[in-house]
């Protein structure tokens, strides 16, 4: 059952909804052969890529270091963190006009 509490949020209830017990809900996910054999290898690309993502954020600015030098690095450092600023100041602006134009 969806419903609206006290904390300004929606709940749901997922018990409630199937007319069934919580804990025989998550009982009922059960292991299928057939589906694991066809979902292994998206899940090991998956978690190469996610690897080689984080280490190429992590280890940029050592390889920088490495063949431009220091003074590049505290250059790209900056730049970087003016990008992720605006970026961020821009998402919340977005937000607050989709929600004022959901409200009018």
């Amino acid at each position: 059952m969806l419903y609206y509490d006290r904390g300004c949020r929606w709940t749901y209830d997922a018990g409630q909804v199937l007319q069934i017990p919580t804990f025989d809900f998550f009982k009922s996910f059960r292991f299928r052969k057939e589906i694991y054999i066809k979902t292994k290898n998206l899940a090991f690309n998956s978690i190469f890529l996610t690897i080689s993502w984080i280490l190429y954020y992590e280890l940029d600015s050592f390889a920088l270091a490495k063949l431009l030098g220091a003074k590049e690095v505290a250059i790209y450092a900056i730049g970087l963190a003016i990008i992720t600023y605006f970026r961020a100041v821009l998402v919340l602006y977005i937000l607050h006009l989709l929600r004022s134009s959901t409200i009018m």
